[in-house]
């Protein structure tokens, strides 16, 4: 696969550099997992934390203070499973997706019987994922205090991350056209045609 240019925009000041060094290690491991970002405007970056619920990597928040969203990317290359039993294989990084979606919204959220949905093909186009799914969950206080809505979206790129989108919000936001722009500020990089490859079936794993 052709290594993927990480796009940030909207770094556009003249300590934009600076603010971009102060990141690196969060814009190099996007690169790694193959993702464009982008900081919208009216959002600045912000560095991530080891959330003892969910660690996240980086993190963007609205200039009002409305919105936050805070970004945990899991570059397949790097899930290590421990698997004991004799009689069956491993599971592949590629097809336990599902499982560790489920963990997370349970991990992180007060109520995890949401409204959940996974997302649509055009969705999924926009977003060059093989797999997604939308949560609207009530966060626990312990990953996002003084936080009243939970959007999470869960991406998975077949052979390259998983990757997850926590989207908080309160008040006046939940109507904000901001919350919309936050909801597309990181995707995979387009694949190039001749290293497409199928979606993974995680009922090949069982």
């Amino acid at each position: 696969m052709k290594a993927a240019l990480v796009v940030v925009l909207a770094l556009v000041s003249a300590g934009a550099c600076r603010q971009q060094a102060d990141h690196a290690p969060f814009l190099d491991l996007l690169a790694g997992a193959e993702m464009e970002f982008e900081v919208p405007a009216g959002f600045r970056l912000m560095h991530g934390s080891d959330n003892p619920l969910l660690p996240y990597e980086g993190a963007i928040r609205s200039e009002d203070g409305g919105i936050e969203v805070r970004y945990a990317i899991r570059p397949l290359q790097g899930i290590e499973l421990e698997y004991v039993d004799p009689h069956s294989a491993a599971p592949e990084p590629n097809h336990i997706y599902p499982l560790l979606h489920q963990a997370i919204v349970d991990a992180v959220s007060r109520n995890s019987s949401g409204p959940s949905a996974p997302l649509s093909p055009e969705a999924l186009a926009q977003y060059h994922a093989d797999w997604g799914m939308m949560d609207l969950l009530e966060p626990d206080p312990e990953f996002a205090p003084g936080w009243d809505d939970l959007i999470l979206i869960a991406l998975h790129g077949n052979h390259r991350a998983d990757a997850y989108l926590a989207i908080l919000f309160r008040g006046e936001a939940r109507s904000s056209p901001a919350l919309k722009t936050a909801l597309h500020s990181l995707r995979f990089a387009p694949l190039d045609p001749s290293d497409a490859t199928l979606p993974p079936d995680p009922e090949e794993s069982r």
